[in-house]
């Protein structure tokens, strides 16, 4: 299971191998399920409450928690938690298994190298980040590189890397407010 998305106490979703099923398990009721959202949040210093609807936060196994509680989740609490890969991720791997062709791998490779910039989107859950995380293989080890991340998620193999977090609550840290800080941390990367 990669995704877990529960959609008030009677509707959870799980994404297995890349497909999107409902489960046949249920909270008995609201109450329960805004009670398990708060024990998920705890660990990590995180509330939720009707002041503040909105939680996202990154759990101690790196897993991407979020959680919107009634009236803005018309239909009852909403919890998703996203569990992200473990194993291996380089370019070779994206071309063994048919996600890009060698010829862009290895332009990709060059141009990370060479210091360009690359724009990567695309949906939710599509591989974004996992791709990220591959191309940062390339970026020289010599180059200092800062990160800034709602709800860390990358996991880059670089000895030169300095990762941020924005913060939520009575002191909140926007992405905005870490730009600027990262600006004045001599970044080569950001």
């Amino acid at each position: 299971i990669s995704e877990i998305m529960v959609q008030g106490p009677k509707h959870i979703w799980v994404e297995r191998a890349g497909i999107i099923e409902q489960t046949k398990t249920c909270f008995p009721s609201d109450e329960w399920l805004e009670r398990t959202i708060e024990r998920v949040l705890k660990p990590i210093g995180r509330q939720i409450n009707q002041h503040q609807p909105l939680c996202d936060g990154r759990l101690a196994d790196g897993s991407r928690v979020n959680a919107v509680l009634p009236p803005i989740s018309l239909g009852g609490a909403s919890l998703t938690i996203r569990k992200f890969q473990s194993h291996a991720n380089n370019l070779n791997n994206w071309v063994k298994q048919n996600g890009l062709p060698a010829r862009w791998a290895d332009w990709l490779a060059e141009q990370v190298a060479k210091g360009r910039d690359i724009l990567v989107v695309g949906g939710t859950g599509a591989g974004k980040t996992t791709f990220l995380n591959a191309l940062a293989e390339f970026i020289p080890a010599n180059q200092r590189l800062i990160s800034i991340e709602d709800a860390a998620e990358l996991d880059l193999n670089h000895e030169h890397w300095i990762r941020m977090e924005t913060r939520r609550g009575q002191t909140p840290l926007d992405a905005r407010a870490l730009l600027v800080n990262a600006l004045r941390m001599r970044p080569d990367r950001l």
